[in-house]
């Protein structure tokens, strides 16, 4: 409300309706000066817990000295360097004292919500004690002291560049570790745990910014460092860092390593050395069984064993499964999932072998060698295994996968396998995948359910080049569709779309081999098979091959007829083109084989297989292929072309054939 002019003239506080002062509702700046408001209005609350007006006229000085809690120089730091009396002890106890306790608080596992307080806490100790070394520069007796300083300063920042990275700052922590070699460079110290850890963690921390190259320089010093070492028995220099960590210290930070190594090589695309520094890697982590991480053992093995795989190298991936399976018996027993893996890795290198011997079935005029793996080149892979406990006979038995084909690393035949020989590896393999399959129900391990039958038809798959009877080769299609057929069905293309897409193409092939193989049976005068089973088998290479194309459209679950114009989604690379195109070429082809006593019924058929010829080749012109790439549709667009010229003239002949004979 405005004030009455009478009362501001007159000096008086203006009343508000509502009985309180106007003054107290306004800002101080605003009153006059003449009126300054009471003292305990200016001064901090925190001096006047309980005052009243009759304390008012005390002076704020007073109050504060006597009442407040805040003292004098409570804004100076709290860690202020104190002097050190006894220099020697400070360096020779407390100084490894500090540095034990700050490591175990390194190694505590915090709340998730503060991941690194106990590092933090490390840290602060550190630093600290930093600052107290810093301080004793000027003070120290030269002689005696000077090297236990020296040391004592490096470790110090080796810890804290070691604290700094395992937090994830890493500019700092490369700082003080670069200072760390700095420091042990120019005082000629032989610190070797420090410098291997120090070059260990330099490499971490480049290779965590992409500079693999810088990485292998700062691995490749811990490694020679660590060498050198070992061939010159040199003291290592250091008490401090074995005695927190344990007498086989070295060893441990050397492991480490080599499996920095094995990761550094990886990246920059040099599998042979990185399978190398791998297999030493596992090789050392035996020595030390009773810290033996299990599970990622075994993992890791599994994953080398199908390097050597990828290189033919039989032998040396048996020896690597050998070894998980030995490991895995000497601990507790392994969840269902890494148990699975191990033995699918079995499968997989039978199925390589089944592979490999087709090579050489395929190549009659190729050498016969007795043993893939006698190339000198190459280092033997085997593993230290005497210091494992003994084995569980029962997590043996869990483990063992069947392989009556193959004894470990000797070969008693060489590639030129009968079909008896083929047939015992396909059957170690189908045992391992079904295995599997079992551990890993399509429930709850989907996508490794579906990857595990895949392989178990790849096995049927191969089996067939032994086979020389047209019936036996269909019985193995067969039992392909028999595996395969129920779980696309099964499948939703939203969740699994790219395993929809494999298992349906596949499925169509098989259907459509046995046409053929049937079809030609019944061409040849060979066989006399009912034409409901060869329409059957036709129909089953259709609908799959639709469904394949289907799955290629914006919109899920669309009208077949759709697939003839719509155009397909995610035709990315040439191999992805081929690939589409000739599932089109291969339902086109299908289409116009299919038989019918019904003649109407053919020419429909036939006309829906020129669409998809015409459809094909508009495709090849809107979606060219890279010249000279490794993926073409050369071949197959002529084969369109020509089918484009021959069915117009069948489906002419049909219909003057269905005229003359109406019944037909």
């Amino acid at each position: 409300a405005t004030k009455p002019i009478a009362d501001v003239e007159a000096g008086r506080t203006p009343m508000q309706a509502n009985g309180i002062p106007e003054a107290h509702t306004k800002f101080s700046w605003l009153e006059s000066r003449e009126r300054a408001p009471p003292e305990g209005h200016t001064n901090f609350s925190w001096g006047y817990v309980g005052c009243d007006a009759s304390q008012a006229s005390k002076t704020s000085c007073e109050r504060t000295a006597k009442d407040s809690v805040v003292k004098k120089g409570f804004l100076a730091s709290s860690s202020a360097t104190k002097p050190i009396a006894d220099v020697e002890k400070f360096l020779v106890e407390k100084v490894p004292g500090v540095l034990v306790k700050a490591m175990d608080l390194s190694l505590v596992e915090d709340p998730e919500n503060t991941p690194y307080k106990s590092k933090y806490e490390a840290r602060e100790l550190l630093k600290a004690t930093l600052a107290q070394l810093e301080s004793l520069k000027s003070r120290l007796p030269p002689p005696e002291m000077d090297a236990v300083f020296a040391e004592e300063m490096v470790r110090i920042h080796v810890m804290l560049g070691n604290n700094y990275i395992d937090t994830e700052e890493f500019s700092q922590g490369e700082k003080f570790l670069s200072s760390a070699l700095d420091l042990m460079k120019s005082a000629n110290l032989n610190l070797v745990p420090e410098l291997i850890d120090a070059n260990n963690h330099l490499g971490m921390l480049w290779c965590s910014r992409a500079e693999y190259s810088k990485a292998e320089s700062y691995l490749q010093q811990a490694r020679e460092i660590y060498l050198k070492q070992a061939s010159q028995s040199i003291n290592s220099g250091s008490t401090v860092l074995p005695a927190m960590h344990g007498p086989d210290y070295i060893e441990r930070i050397y492991t480490s390593t080599l499996f920095y190594l094995a990761q550094v090589y990886q990246h920059l695309n040099r599998a042979d050395d990185s399978a190398q520094f791998c297999q030493q890697t596992l090789n050392r982590q035996l020595l030390d069984a009773q810290s033996l991480n299990q599970e990622s053992w075994i993992t890791n093995a599994v994953q080398l064993s199908g390097y050597y795989l990828s290189s033919w190298r039989f032998a040396d991936s048996s020896a690597c499964l050998n070894a998980a399976e030995r490991v895995g018996c000497c601990g507790s027993a392994l969840e269902d999932e890494p148990r699975a893996k191990l033995i699918w890795a079995w499968a997989k290198l039978h199925i390589a072998r089944l592979n490999r011997a087709r090579e050489f079935l395929a190549n009659s005029s190729a050498p016969n060698p007795a043993d893939e793996t006698s190339d000198t080149a190459q280092p033997t892979v085997s593993f230290d295994l005497g210091r494992l406990p003994p084995n569980s006979e029962d997590l043996k038995a869990s483990l063992a996968a069947p392989r009556s084909s193959w004894d470990g690393r000797a070969r008693v035949c060489g590639w030129r396998w009968t079909y008896e020989q083929a047939c015992a590896v396909s059957r170690d393999a189908l045992d391992c995948l079904a295995t599997v399959r079992k551990l890993l129900p399509l429930d709850g391990f989907c996508t490794e359910n579906v990857q595990a039958i895949q392989d178990a038809t790849r096995v049927y798959k191969a089996l067939c080049d032994w086979v020389s009877n047209v019936d036996d080769a269909c019985k193995l299609l067969k039992r392909r569709i028999d595996l395969l057929e129920p779980v696309a069905d099964q499948l939703s293309p939203a969740a699994f779309d790219w395993a929809c897409k494999e298992l349906r193409h596949e499925v169509a092939d098989a259907y459509r081999d046995m046409f053929d193989a049937k079809l030609a049976q019944v061409e040849s005068g060979a066989k006399r098979i009912s034409g409901d089973k060869l329409m059957a088998l036709a129909d089953g290479a259709i609908r799959n091959y639709t469904s394949f194309a289907l799955l290629f459209l914006p919109t899920l679950n669309a009208d077949p007829a759709s697939a003839l114009t719509a155009q397909p989604q995610g035709l990315g690379d040439d191999k992805m083109k081929r690939w589409y195109l000739l599932g089109r070429l291969s339902l086109a082809r299908t289409l116009s084989r299919r038989p019918d006593p019904d003649l109407n019924q053919r020419r429909a058929l036939l006309q829906r297989s020129l669409d998809h010829y015409k459809l094909i080749l508009e495709l090849a012109e809107k979606l060219p292929f890279k010249e000279g790439g490794e993926y073409s549709f050369t071949e197959e667009l002529s084969v369109c072309k020509e089918m484009l010229g021959l069915l117009p003239s069948k489906i002419s002949r049909l219909h003057i054939l269905r005229q003359t004979n109406p019944m037909a």
